[in-house]
């Protein structure tokens, strides 16, 4: 074969392979984007913070650390998973903190109280919020949502 038909031939293979290549990432950032919309446009999370701080003497606070937690957690799941590993993935991935996004409560008066509210709110949410977003994105690798 001719150097020059060689040469051809091998471009030729390393541009399908680089299509190929952004195809994939296309279709992961189209993924974690329907993640995101899913999970995070609904009024689960307002209806699940209601029914976890109605109790709660600092119902304000709860609120806030809750959906904060929820939200946060729903968009680090769908940004962070990869489509390979969404079957087995049963962890959520580290970081949020729920103490430093409730540290605006610690200039306010009852001082701890309100934090530890927002705390609590923040802390009881994520792991079913985990949960939730975990189920949404294996539910759209497979194909059962859109």
């Amino acid at each position: 074969m001719e150097p020059a038909k060689r040469c051809r031939r091998i471009t030729n293979y390393l541009g399908r392979l680089v299509v190929a290549v952004l195809l994939v990432e296309t279709d992961q950032e189209l993924l974690r984007g329907r993640c995101r919309v899913r999970g995070v446009q609904s009024r689960w999370h307002e209806e699940t913070c209601r029914k976890l701080c109605v109790r709660d003497p600092h119902n304000a606070a709860c609120m806030n650390g809750c959906s904060y937690g929820s939200l946060t957690i729903t968009k680090l799941v769908c940004d962070k998973m990869e489509a390979t590993e969404a079957a087995s993935a049963s962890r959520c991935p580290d970081g949020v903190s729920c103490m430093e996004a409730c540290r605006a409560y610690d200039d306010e008066k009852p001082s701890p109280d309100l934090r530890n509210s927002c705390v609590r709110g923040c802390s009881n949410i994520v792991p079913s919020a985990c949960a939730r977003s975990l189920q949404i994105y294996r539910d759209l690798v497979k194909g059962t949502l859109q």
